[in-house]
């Protein structure tokens, strides 16, 4: 059991790190224009509508804790962004397995 969290931008044109491999999951939480707790969280970038990020450590804390026991997901934070006066606390929930761990 537990988290994956990456630093995302060290390869993407758009500050995100490339996966490759299996299609988990991706919630993605970024203090860039657009970024809101209104979005989805499912998309790097903020295209129209909900289409975005997340922008607080809660709302990406509290997608991943709504996520059934059993499913591969990934809680990517934007290079560079910094979040003051908020924390990620421990999740308990289950991955697909040891090696697609939440």
């Amino acid at each position: 059991m537990g988290i994956v969290l990456g630093i995302y931008g060290a390869t993407g044109a758009s500050g995100w790190t490339s996966y490759t491999g299996s299609q988990p999951t991706i919630y993605y939480i970024s203090k860039a224009a657009g970024a809101s707790d209104s979005n989805t969280g499912l998309a790097p970038t903020f295209t129209s509508g909900t289409n975005g990020p997340f922008l607080t450590l809660a709302k990406g804390q509290a997608a991943m804790a709504a996520l059934t026991n059993g499913t591969e997901a990934w809680l990517l934070l934007r290079q560079g962004d910094t979040w003051t006066n908020e924390n990620l606390d421990e999740i308990e929930k289950a991955g697909a397995s040891s090696t697609q761990p939440i």
